[in-house]
Protein backbone atom coordinates (compact mmCIF):
# COMPACT_ATOMS: atom_id res chain seq x y z
CA UNK A 1 0.00 0.00 0.00
CA UNK A 2 1.39 3.43 -0.92
CA UNK A 3 2.80 5.95 1.48
CA UNK A 4 1.27 9.42 1.83
CA UNK A 5 3.49 12.20 0.38
CA UNK A 6 4.74 14.97 2.68
CA UNK A 7 2.34 17.91 3.01
CA UNK A 8 -0.81 15.86 2.57
CA UNK A 9 -3.04 14.65 5.40
CA UNK A 10 -1.70 11.38 6.78
CA UNK A 11 -3.17 8.13 5.52
CA UNK A 12 -4.56 5.79 8.12
CA UNK A 13 -5.07 2.07 8.19
CA UNK A 14 -8.24 0.47 9.55
CA UNK A 15 -8.14 -3.24 10.40
CA UNK A 16 -11.67 -4.38 9.56
CA UNK A 17 -13.68 -6.79 11.65
CA UNK A 18 -17.46 -7.03 11.68
CA UNK A 19 -19.80 -8.21 14.38
CA UNK A 20 -22.90 -10.19 13.46
CA UNK A 21 -25.05 -7.14 14.29
CA UNK A 22 -22.99 -4.96 11.93
CA UNK A 23 -23.32 -7.48 9.10
CA UNK A 24 -27.10 -7.62 9.70
CA UNK A 25 -27.27 -3.81 9.60
CA UNK A 26 -25.28 -3.82 6.33
CA UNK A 27 -27.59 -6.45 4.81
CA UNK A 28 -30.64 -4.35 5.79
CA UNK A 29 -29.18 -1.27 4.09
CA UNK A 30 -28.33 -3.20 0.91
CA UNK A 31 -31.78 -4.88 0.84
CA UNK A 32 -33.55 -1.55 1.38
CA UNK A 33 -31.59 -0.07 -1.54
CA UNK A 34 -32.47 -3.03 -3.77
CA UNK A 35 -36.17 -2.72 -2.87
CA UNK A 36 -36.08 1.03 -3.49
CA UNK A 37 -34.41 0.50 -6.87
CA UNK A 38 -36.92 -2.21 -7.83
CA UNK A 39 -40.01 -0.25 -6.77
CA UNK A 40 -38.81 2.97 -8.38
CA UNK A 41 -38.75 1.15 -11.73
CA UNK A 42 -42.50 0.54 -11.81
CA UNK A 43 -45.65 -0.02 -9.82
CA UNK A 44 -44.08 -1.98 -7.02
CA UNK A 45 -45.22 -5.37 -5.82
CA UNK A 46 -48.83 -4.92 -4.69
CA UNK A 47 -50.56 -3.11 -7.55
CA UNK A 48 -49.94 -5.86 -10.15
CA UNK A 49 -50.85 -8.48 -7.55
CA UNK A 50 -54.19 -6.77 -6.82
CA UNK A 51 -54.91 -6.47 -10.54
CA UNK A 52 -54.08 -10.15 -11.09
CA UNK A 53 -56.30 -11.13 -8.13
CA UNK A 54 -59.19 -9.18 -9.63
CA UNK A 55 -58.77 -10.88 -13.00
CA UNK A 56 -58.54 -14.34 -11.40
CA UNK A 57 -61.63 -13.63 -9.25
CA UNK A 58 -63.68 -12.44 -12.23
CA UNK A 59 -62.62 -15.46 -14.30
CA UNK A 60 -63.42 -17.81 -11.40
CA UNK A 61 -66.89 -16.31 -10.94
CA UNK A 62 -67.54 -16.38 -14.69
CA UNK A 63 -66.44 -20.01 -15.02
CA UNK A 64 -68.61 -20.97 -12.02
CA UNK A 65 -71.70 -19.33 -13.55
CA UNK A 66 -71.17 -20.58 -17.13
CA UNK A 67 -70.56 -24.18 -16.03
CA UNK A 68 -73.64 -24.14 -13.81
CA UNK A 69 -71.63 -24.68 -10.63
CA UNK A 70 -73.35 -21.67 -9.05
CA UNK A 71 -76.31 -19.49 -9.96
CA UNK A 72 -75.86 -15.96 -11.31
CA UNK A 73 -76.70 -14.52 -7.89
CA UNK A 74 -73.98 -16.63 -6.27
CA UNK A 75 -71.38 -15.78 -8.97
CA UNK A 76 -70.20 -12.69 -7.11
CA UNK A 77 -69.87 -14.70 -3.89
CA UNK A 78 -67.75 -17.27 -5.75
CA UNK A 79 -65.60 -14.44 -7.17
CA UNK A 80 -64.98 -13.17 -3.62
CA UNK A 81 -64.00 -16.69 -2.51
CA UNK A 82 -61.64 -17.06 -5.48
CA UNK A 83 -60.17 -13.62 -4.69
CA UNK A 84 -59.61 -14.66 -1.03
CA UNK A 85 -58.07 -17.97 -2.13
CA UNK A 86 -55.76 -16.19 -4.54
CA UNK A 87 -54.50 -13.87 -1.78
CA UNK A 88 -54.14 -16.72 0.69
CA UNK A 89 -51.80 -18.38 -1.79
CA UNK A 90 -49.93 -15.13 -2.44
CA UNK A 91 -49.54 -14.48 1.30
CA UNK A 92 -48.30 -18.04 1.86
CA UNK A 93 -45.70 -17.55 -0.86
CA UNK A 94 -44.61 -14.26 0.68
CA UNK A 95 -44.40 -15.78 4.17
CA UNK A 96 -42.39 -18.77 2.93
CA UNK A 97 -40.04 -16.59 0.89
CA UNK A 98 -39.35 -14.42 3.95
CA UNK A 99 -38.61 -17.52 5.98
CA UNK A 100 -36.21 -18.92 3.37
CA UNK A 101 -34.68 -15.48 2.80
CA UNK A 102 -33.85 -15.24 6.50
CA UNK A 103 -32.02 -18.56 6.33
CA UNK A 104 -30.20 -17.49 3.17
CA UNK A 105 -29.21 -14.19 4.80
CA UNK A 106 -27.73 -16.08 7.73
CA UNK A 107 -25.64 -18.22 5.37
CA UNK A 108 -24.54 -15.08 3.50
CA UNK A 109 -23.52 -13.42 6.79
CA UNK A 110 -21.30 -16.37 7.70
CA UNK A 111 -19.75 -16.42 4.21
CA UNK A 112 -19.18 -12.65 4.34
CA UNK A 113 -17.42 -12.90 7.72
CA UNK A 114 -15.13 -15.63 6.36
CA UNK A 115 -14.44 -13.70 3.14
CA UNK A 116 -13.43 -10.48 4.91
CA UNK A 117 -11.29 -12.28 7.48
CA UNK A 118 -8.15 -10.28 8.24
CA UNK A 119 -9.35 -7.39 6.06
CA UNK A 120 -7.96 -3.89 6.22
CA UNK A 121 -8.37 -0.53 4.52
CA UNK A 122 -5.88 2.23 3.97
CA UNK A 123 -7.53 5.61 3.54
CA UNK A 124 -5.49 8.20 1.64
CA UNK A 125 -6.46 11.48 0.06
CA UNK A 126 -6.56 9.65 -3.32
CA UNK A 127 -8.92 6.87 -2.23
CA UNK A 128 -9.21 3.61 -0.35
CA UNK A 129 -6.92 0.64 -0.73
CA UNK A 130 -8.61 -2.55 0.46
CA UNK A 131 -7.10 -5.90 1.28
CA UNK A 132 -8.68 -9.12 2.56
CA UNK A 133 -7.67 -12.76 2.65
CA UNK A 134 -9.28 -13.24 -0.79
CA UNK A 135 -8.91 -9.92 -2.68
CA UNK A 136 -7.19 -6.58 -3.05
CA UNK A 137 -8.58 -3.43 -4.59
CA UNK A 138 -8.48 0.33 -4.89
CA UNK A 139 -11.37 2.80 -5.03
CA UNK A 140 -10.53 6.35 -6.10
CA UNK A 141 -12.27 9.14 -4.22
CA UNK A 142 -14.10 10.06 -7.44
CA UNK A 143 -15.84 6.64 -7.45
CA UNK A 144 -17.85 7.55 -4.35
CA UNK A 145 -21.06 9.54 -4.63
CA UNK A 146 -21.83 10.06 -0.93
CA UNK A 147 -21.21 8.96 2.63
CA UNK A 148 -23.95 8.10 5.13
CA UNK A 149 -23.97 6.76 8.64
CA UNK A 150 -26.12 4.33 10.59
CA UNK A 151 -25.82 3.59 14.31
CA UNK A 152 -23.08 1.05 13.69
CA UNK A 153 -21.59 1.80 10.27
CA UNK A 154 -20.16 4.50 8.04
CA UNK A 155 -21.36 3.65 4.52
CA UNK A 156 -19.36 4.82 1.51
CA UNK A 157 -21.72 4.72 -1.48
CA UNK A 158 -20.15 3.92 -4.82
CA UNK A 159 -21.49 5.36 -8.07
CA UNK A 160 -23.93 3.15 -9.96
CA UNK A 161 -25.84 0.28 -8.46
CA UNK A 162 -22.91 -1.17 -6.52
CA UNK A 163 -23.31 -1.92 -2.81
CA UNK A 164 -21.67 0.49 -0.36
CA UNK A 165 -18.44 -0.11 1.52
CA UNK A 166 -19.16 -0.44 5.23
CA UNK A 167 -16.77 0.64 7.97
CA UNK A 168 -17.74 -0.11 11.58
CA UNK A 169 -17.75 3.12 13.60
CA UNK A 170 -16.34 1.34 16.65
CA UNK A 171 -13.04 0.81 14.76
CA UNK A 172 -12.49 4.52 14.12
CA UNK A 173 -10.96 7.05 16.46
CA UNK A 174 -12.78 10.36 16.64
CA UNK A 175 -10.22 12.07 14.37
CA UNK A 176 -10.35 9.21 11.83
CA UNK A 177 -14.16 9.34 11.82
CA UNK A 178 -14.16 13.11 11.24
CA UNK A 179 -11.48 12.84 8.52
CA UNK A 180 -13.41 10.10 6.74
CA UNK A 181 -16.65 12.08 6.75
CA UNK A 182 -14.97 15.34 5.72
CA UNK A 183 -12.96 13.75 2.91
CA UNK A 184 -16.00 12.26 1.23
CA UNK A 185 -18.27 15.23 1.95
CA UNK A 186 -15.67 17.58 0.42
CA UNK A 187 -15.46 15.32 -2.64
CA UNK A 188 -19.25 15.23 -3.02
CA UNK A 189 -19.41 19.05 -2.79
CA UNK A 190 -16.61 19.45 -5.36
CA UNK A 191 -18.41 17.17 -7.83
CA UNK A 192 -21.83 18.78 -7.37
Amino acid sequence: MPETPIGRPPAFRIPITYTDAEVKAYQRVVLDRQILDATSQGWGYWLPLIAMGGVVALCGGLVGVTTGLVSEKEGSFLAVLVFAGFYTGAAAQLWLSKRFSAKAAQVQRRAFLVRVGEASMLLTDRGIFMRSSTARGFYAISEFERVTQTDELVLLWLRGARPPIAIPIRLLSRSQHERLLSLFNDTARAQA
